[in-house]
């Protein structure tokens, strides 16, 4: 019997893609950049893939090891502290400094990287968590802000606070302050009740930022509760800190008469951040301020694009519009 010698071509195209958590498609891409070197560059269609040797795939990998968390891997970690934050509000943080962290090459692009012990000593900049589920409680329907009222005695209530999963205190019109779960025990019904409601999958939002009002009373909570009642739970996100209210909330109609309503919209025009108003016969719509970009590229960019938005944790979308306002600003620097 003649024995073959089983001889190591070393590892595909595939193999190295799987290996170093990339497509096969930026494979081919670092083949052409130089930045890896097939044995059999030269005879690959014969072998139908790309042959690498294990030393040279070991030096990509190398150069390609993250020097620290990336917006995607901070989203993550976070999470396991039960803190969920969107992907701009990380490299906001990373970019005005409170998040100490160093941009370097990766993958071909310049990304954000933050050391796990800068993160551990930051996490206090991340201890207000975003979403539906800390200011509306599907279980019990309760949401901040809230308003009460009893018929019995005349008392006008609201949640004024709220730790996020459904529990906190109403505060009276008398100053009297009452647990949330004992709220119907004195005999308070909810003046606005809400459920799911739809999705509203129109692109773009806009966002307010109110000061807290300390009366449960006000002009704000008045908008706020036009805002539960017109978008819905599913349309919104609220977020309280230092005495300040900042709501984000995609486009609506609020049926309200340019006359009868000046102090509302004046209100609703000096607390807008971004977005615009529109005042019509029927409302004022409060829209995002949202154009279409076209634009084409080819196969390969949008390989870069879809790889690179991966690694930062946001949509290629995001991604994109990010570095556009990053290419405009660095040239507004240099004018």
């Amino acid at each position: 019997m003649i024995m073959m010698e089983t001889i190591n071509l070393g590892l595909t195209t595939k193999e190295v893609a799987e290996t170093l958590g990339v497509t096969e498609q930026t494979i081919y891409n670092y083949v052409k950049e130089g930045r890896v070197t097939p044995w059999n560059k030269e005879t690959w269609k014969m072998d139908g893939t790309y042959l690498f040797r294990a030393e040279e795939v070991e030096r990509v990998e190398s150069e390609l090891k993250k020097p620290g968390f990336t917006t995607k891997d901070i989203i993550a970690y976070l999470e396991g502290f039960n803190i969920k934050v969107s992907p701009s509000t990380v490299i906001s943080k990373m970019k005005s400094g409170e998040l100490p962290a160093v941009m370097k090459p990766y993958r071909n692009i310049d990304t954000f990287f933050v050391k796990k012990e800068d993160l551990d000593a930051n996490l206090h900049l991340f201890n207000r968590v975003k979403g539906r589920e800390k200011f509306f409680d599907k279980k019990t329907g309760y949401f901040l802000f809230q308003p009460f009222e009893n018929k019995v005695t005349g008392e006008f209530a609201r949640i004024m606070e709220w730790d996020g999963a459904g529990n906190g205190k109403v505060l009276t019109n008398r100053e009297r302050e009452i647990l949330i779960e004992d709220i119907k025990q004195q005999e308070f019904q909810p003046v606005i009740e809400l459920g799911e409601g739809v999705v509203n999958n129109k692109k773009g939002s806009l966002v307010f930022k109110f000061a807290k009002p300390k009366q449960v009373k006000s002009l704000i909570f008045d908008l706020i509760d036009q805002f539960y009642r017109i978008a819905g739970p599913n349309n919104m996100k609220l977020e309280v800190s230092d005495g300040e209210i900042k709501i984000e909330m995609k486009p609506i109609l609020l049926p309200f008469d340019k006359a009868e309503h000046r102090d509302e919209i004046d209100l609703l025009n000096n607390s807008l951040v971004e977005g615009k108003m529109i005042c019509r016969p029927n409302g004022v719509v409060l829209d995002s301020d949202l154009v279409s970009f076209v634009a084409y590229g080819s196969t390969q960019l949008k390989d870069q694009v879809k790889e690179y938005a991966d690694i930062e944790g946001v949509t290629q979308e995001e991604f994109i519009i990010q570095s556009l306002k990053d290419a405009v600003q660095r040239r507004i620097e240099r004018k």
